[in-house]
Formats: C-alpha cells, structure tokens, sequence
C-alpha cells in the first residue's frame, strides 16, 4: 500500500473502537503461550518462508506495504508512538508511546503538537553510539518530502507547515518541524490534524541518524540512498539485518558496502540488536534470538515445509493453500497450529477507468455481476478464509451500516455462473457502446486481449481461470500476465503501464483505523503518483494526468467531492459519511469489484509455543511467537 498527495486536508480521527478478534482452531487472537501455560522462553531461531520480497527493498519511505509495516513494527524500528503488537480484545488498536515518554501534548486550538522523547535510547551498531534524538525524527520527515526519494506516502504530512512547499521545492525547510532541544519535538499543522498520533506511529517517520562524515547532511546516513536504504538501514528496534555492524558511514555512499542480511528477492536475516534495551520497550517482547526469513518457492510446497517442521510460518499476505486449511482443521494434532483471526482489510479486483472497455460504467456494472464471489472465496479455502463483500470498506470501520448493501448481488453470489447472475450482467452489457448489437455480449475489438496482472500462486492462478470464464460470457476476454505477489504490485503501481484489470489477488489493509485509510490512499484523485500509485482504477485523475500517462481517455470519474466532505467531521457522522462514500463508490464511480472481507489465516509449526496476532499489522506478531527451546 503506498502514495502521495498535492492537497491539505483536514482529518480528525474517531475514537478508537475495538475489532472484533475470534478464531478458528488455536484458539484465535491471542493465544495462550505454551499448553502447559508457562511463560514463554527467549531464544532460539524463527524460520520464516515469503513467496515474494517487500515492495520497496525495505526502504521506510518508501514501503507502503502490510508485510514490510510488521517487520518494522516489531522488530527494526521504533516510532514516537506506536502499538502493542496484540489483538484488538487486548488493545492492539490503540496507540502507546515508544521513543516518546507520554502522548503528545496538544495546543487549544490544535495546531501545535509536541513530542518528548525518552533519552539514553542508541541505534543498533554502527551506530551504537549515537542517542536517538528529535532531529532524527525530522530528517526521516525530511526525507520522506524530498522529491528524489519518490517516497511512498508523503501525503499524510502535507498537514505539517511547509511540508508541501519543501517537497515541491518552493521552500528549503520545513518551516513545521523543530527541535527546541534534543528530546523535544514541535509539529505545528496548518489545519487540526486529530489524528496525528496515527500518522508518527508509521514507519516513514522514524528515525534516522545523522551522517558521521557529514553531521549537518540534510537525511543523514540515508544521503546518497534515494533507491537502496534499505540496505544501509540503520535499526532501532529489537532486531537488525545481520552485519548491519559492517556498514560504514564514513565514506561516500558509492564506496559504502550493502548490509549482508538482506539479499532482494532471497532472503532476510534479522538477529537481535544489542543496543536494544527491554527497559525503554514496553510493546515488544522480543522472544526469539533470530529470524532467517526465505522468500521465494511455492505456497503448498512451503506449507507443507511448516507442518513437517522444517519451517515454522509463512509470513506474506497470502493464505494457506485451501486442502491446508481444511486439513489443520479438521486434523486432531494440527488444530493447534491454525489461527484464523478477521482483518481490517479487503480484496477486490481493480478496473483501469483511463483503459476501454473499462471508461464505460455499464461494462464495470456488467462485470461487478458477471464475477463469481462465491466461487472465488471457495478456491481460496471458503468461508473461513473471509466474508464475500458487497461494498469497498470493511463493516468493521463503518460500525456495520452496510452491512446488507449490496448493489450487485447475484443467487448465492455466484455471478455468472448462474442463469439470473447472468442475466443480470448481459443487461447492464447491453447499455454499454461497445455492444453494438445489444445481446449482452461486448462484440467490440477493446473487450479483447484486455491486459491484466494476476498473481502466479497455484490458488490466485485458479481464482484468475474463474474470473477469465465468468467475463468471456459477456464477451471480455482476458490477457493475463502472472508475477510474484510483488512483482505484480509493481506492475500496477506504475500508471504507465495501462494496467486494465487485476483478478483480486490485490487488497487494502488499514494504515490506522479509520476509513480515511481506505478512500484518501485509493480512491482520492491528487493522490496519484507516477511511482507507488495505489490509485490503480486512476478514480479522480485530471486530464492533464491522463495525457501524462499516455491515456487515450482523458476524463474519468471523481470521488474528490465525497472524499473532501468527510474530512472535517467527527464521530458517527464521520462514519455515516464515509458509508455514504463507499455507496456513491459503488453506484456513480464502480471501479472496482469487492470480493472479500479478508480473514488473516496462518498455520505455524510444532514448534510455535506462543501466538499472538497483531490487529494493527493484521498478520501474525512475530516479535511475541516463542519456539520451544
């Protein structure tokens, strides 16, 4: 998840509400530790399976990303605030302070905030001997506003004096932002901002030491890292990438040599920071000495390396191969080793409004008919892996007022696949211009070979086929080119590309829980990028951008108007607006069709004698899993 904004913009958070946790088989949310109810042990080494690499090659500015987020959070770096890595039942929504001593205090009229940070508190070696201070913060934001770092989600500070300017270089500071001593930071916004607290417990803002050979560098050791910190990052959690000791900042950035730990598309190996200090970390236990994490093979191979013990997770957005679902379930010694816990987060197949036949409503109406939900969910392991979704945001985040809407409904959400699902799709088909004789069946040259991204996993390959069959009744056929779950992100993060259609493989997750995190990031016109963009339906784009990114189709719907309305208000008309938002989303824009309000699923070896599941990262906490010692 990633992106930018070119707007100031009012956001005045809700209070903070529980997600309601449960679990199927290993009890859910969070599980006791061992079965004996010890204490768990400390020590040992986690091994984790990806199928595919972060997005950013782990750089904080950049990564927009729930599986690059969780390993920040728990595991390589500290923020002013942040949360306690549990379940929502244990508080796992709600802010805490980490490098900072208390909440923020906050000005009457809300513009000033001010931080104080805790001291005595190092950066992992080579830096071990720097103190994390306030200025540190500030060059993170620094650098997530310089142009050149194509940084992944700037606009959540453009509410900051001069951030904006800074970044479009109409300023050489950020006239917002100071450090009237070294443990004290002052943010001043130009509009109230209650939910800035959410906005210093992401990643992008923290801290990042200063350059030894040049202390008054502007980013600090990140100088000369615009597209590969990740490699040189410099931890401040409870673990750091292996040799992160080698690294020397004293010579130019050319001549610096990569961190050993982090090989692209290979492999991780995060071991423990000894500057780390328990006593000034309440949030993260930190139970296992190391982590050596391999990205790459297939999902039923890897699962099947976790239940014969030769791995203990696999840790990536995607769920068990569905026969591992059903067989951990039902199976008496395995039942302990599934933890099905629900998300705050959605999958949906995205259409290209900018790309024909998709500039036409009645096609994206056709389509939103013409898919088999049910049939989707039940390749991907069935009703335990999710809920199938009538709308964009999840119930949770609108207190269940759509709980029922569901504009495109088809007999047992099976679309096409039924006689009145299809039906339904050939009459919205028949409205369209590129169904020139009014069958119900696109009989236009644009409805073929339509150019789309789909996942290679064996499931999401599957889930594509079916997709594929249920458009070829409305005459859409579809060109599919399949990449790792990454790689594919990276397609369509490029609006170059002309990405016209994905097969749901792609989802949203919450940046913090309010479904401002949904429409501002993904459906909000100025948050269009040329790298990172999020926005892949391109909803709101202006003509301007269009003929930009090489569009023949230079006007597109908007949802700026109702997005824009939500912004300054407050409470249960905060939420009845974004609900309102979400109904004209699926009604006067449809860019998109909703297929499921994802659970998180993961099975975990033998060896795993603590669970815990974060409802922030909405993935498993690997800083509180123990493995037997």
């Amino acid at each position: 998840m990633r992106r930018y904004a070119k707007v100031l913009v009012l956001a005045v958070v809700l209070a903070m509400g529980a997600v309601a946790c449960g679990g199927g088989g290993g009890g859910g949310g969070n599980a006791t530790s061992s079965p004996s109810g010890a204490k768990p042990q400390k020590g040992g080494t986690l091994n984790i399976a990806q199928l595919g690499d972060v997005t950013a090659a782990f750089d904080p500015q950049k990564e927009y990303y729930q599986v690059s987020f969780a390993y920040y959070q728990c595991c390589l770096l500290r923020t002013l605030l942040s949360y306690n890595g549990q379940d929502s039942a244990h508080d796992g929504t709600t802010l805490f302070p980490d490098l900072a001593t208390g909440m923020p205090e906050v000005s009457s009229d809300n513009l000033t905030w001010t931080f104080h940070l805790k001291q005595g508190i190092h950066y992992a070696p080579p830096m071990q001997d720097v103190e994390i201070t306030a200025p540190d913060i500030i060059r993170a934001l620094y650098r997530e506003a310089t142009p050149s770092v194509a940084a992944g989600y700037g606009f959540y500070y453009n509410v900051i004096q001069g951030f904006s300017d800074y970044a479009n270089g109409k300023a050489k500071t950020i006239s917002g932002l100071s450090a009237p001593d070294d443990f004290t930071l002052v943010v001043k916004l130009t509009e109230p901002a209650g939910d800035l607290g959410y906005r210093f417990a992401l990643p992008a803002t923290a801290p990042i030491p200063p350059s030894p050979s040049d202390p008054k560098a502007v980013l600090g050791v990140a100088t000369g890292h615009d597209d590969d910190y990740g490699r040189f990052l410099v931890a401040s959690g409870p673990y750091m990438f292996e040799g992160s000791e080698n690294l020397d900042f004293s010579v130019a950035a050319s001549q610096q040599k990569q961190v050993a730990g982090y090989v692209p598309n290979k492999s991780y190996s995060l071991v423990r920071n000894p500057s780390w200090d328990p006593s000034t970390d309440d949030l993260r236990p930190a139970y296992v000495d190391a982590m050596q994490v391999q990205i790459g093979g297939d999902e039923s191979v890897l699962d099947q390396k976790v239940e014969a013990g030769e791995g203990d997770l696999v840790f990536d957005t995607s769920a068990p191969e569905p026969e591992f679902i059903q067989k951990f379930q039902t199976t008496p010694d395995l039942k302990d080793q599934i933890f099905i816990d629900p998300t705050q987060g959605n999958y949906y197949a995205t259409m290209n409004l900018g790309t024909p036949p998709f500039d036409d409503i009645h096609v994206r109406k056709a389509v939103n008919y013409a898919i088999d939900k049910d049939g989707f969910r039940r390749i991907g392991g069935g009703p335990a892996t999710a809920e199938i979704a009538g709308h964009f945001v999840p119930d949770s985040m609108l207190n269940n007022l759509l709980k029922d809407y569901n504009p495109y409904a088809t007999p047992n959400d099976q679309g096409a696949d039924t006689p009145d699902g299809l039906n339904l799709a050939k009459q919205e088909m028949a409205q369209s211009k590129y169904d020139h004789n009014g069958d119900g069946v696109c009989d236009d040259p644009v409805c073929k070979n339509v150019l789309t991204v789909a996942n290679n996993t064996k499931t999401a390959q599957a889930q594509a086929s079916l997709i594929q069959q249920n458009l070829q009744k409305i005459g859409i056929t579809l060109d599919i080119k399949s990449f790792t779950q990454s790689a594919a992100y990276g397609k369509v993060f490029d609006p170059k590309n002309h990405i016209a259609f994905t097969t749901g493989w792609a989802g949203w997750l919450k940046d913090y829980p309010d479904a401002y995190t949904f429409f501002f990031p993904v459906m909000y016109g100025p948050n269009i990028l040329d790298q990172y963009n999020t926005n892949y339906s391109m909803v709101g784009a202006t003509p301007e951008q269009m003929k930009k990114y090489g569009y023949s189709v230079t006007q597109v719907p908007s949802m700026d108007a109702q997005i824009e309305k939500c912004f300054p208000l407050t409470g249960d008309a905060r939420v009845q607006c974004w609900a309102d938002a979400d109904k004209y989303l699926m009604e006067n824009v449809v860019p998109i069709i909703p297929l499921e309000f994802s659970n998180n699923i993961t099975i975990v070896s033998s060896r795993i004698t603590n669970w815990t599941y974060s409802a922030y990262n909405d993935s498993a906490s690997l800083d509180y899993l123990a493995i037997a010692q």
